[in-house]
């Protein structure tokens, strides 16, 4: 469909408009648990430095490198991810971010040589830098405007989860043997396959649909959302704000 047409009623006058707010908390917190991801990868590594330092004997520079080499891949994540989530969606890139995150995590857990644990570890680092841009961008699309900064807020919270869950998991995994870091590293994977399959659940962005003309696919969703007062209004909405656009 190329363009919606409202018609001539009171559409505009929201006090019309009906939501099923119980649909965007779900989407909205399934969305969220991508900041699991990246408050789970924050500090994962606290309670792991003094066991892979003395597996590959590493030096205090190397030791340096290896902590915080991540924040240069979540910078390469946050440069691109914008421009990835525009041209494929941002369902599609979060489904992509949660697989890569289970098998970075993995691999840098057993990583046969530094070399190869750096190389994982910066590649986590792009899909976390990527999902802590698009997160909070598709819950802020895909939620009801009075409800957008309460919605948002829900990814900052799953942050604080997600620390709170990679220092339990360090906790559980201490004394496992001399492979322990192996398996905290590698216990990131867990949240990343539920944040996977929390979004086979979740709608695409009815802002991004709009964007590639696919209006029709964006109505069902906004139906969804409100009542057909609504889908419309702000679908309208949406194809203005593209029209009116400044790059």
């Amino acid at each position: 469909m190329a363009a919606i047409i409202i018609p001539n009623t009171n559409i505009a006058d929201k006090a019309n408009f009906s939501f099923n707010k119980k649909y965007v908390y779900l989407i909205s917190a399934i969305a969220a648990l991508g900041g699991v991801l990246f408050g789970f990868d924050l500090v994962i590594i606290s309670g792991i430095v003094s066991f892979f330092s003395k597996h590959f004997q590493l030096n205090e520079y190397e030791t340096g490198w290896a902590v915080g080499c991540i924040n240069l891949g979540a910078a390469i994540g946050a440069v691109i991810g914008g421009k990835l989530s525009n041209t494929i969606g941002r369902k599609k890139l979060l489904m992509i971010c949660a697989v890569l995150f289970a098998l970075t995590g993995a691999g840098t857990g057993w990583a046969a040589s530094f070399p190869v644990f750096i190389c994982f570890r910066m590649l986590s680092g792009v899909v976390v830098g990527a999902a802590a841009l698009v997160c909070p961008m598709y819950v802020s699309e895909i939620s009801l405007a009075p409800m957008r900064g309460k919605m948002v807020s829900f990814y900052q919270l799953s942050i604080v989860i997600g620390i709170l869950v990679a220092y339990l998991s360090n906790y559980l995994l201490l004394n496992t043997g001399e492979n322990n870091w192996r398996w905290m590293f590698s216990s990131q994977s867990a949240p990343s396959l539920l944040f996977f399959a929390g979004l086979f659940f979740v709608a695409e962005s009815p802002r991004w649909l709009i964007g590639k003309k696919r209006n029709d696919e964006a109505l069902i969703i906004l139906n969804r959302i409100g009542d057909k007062n609504y889908a419309l209004a702000e679908a309208i909405q949406i194809e203005n704000s593209y029209a009116n656009q400044t790059k």
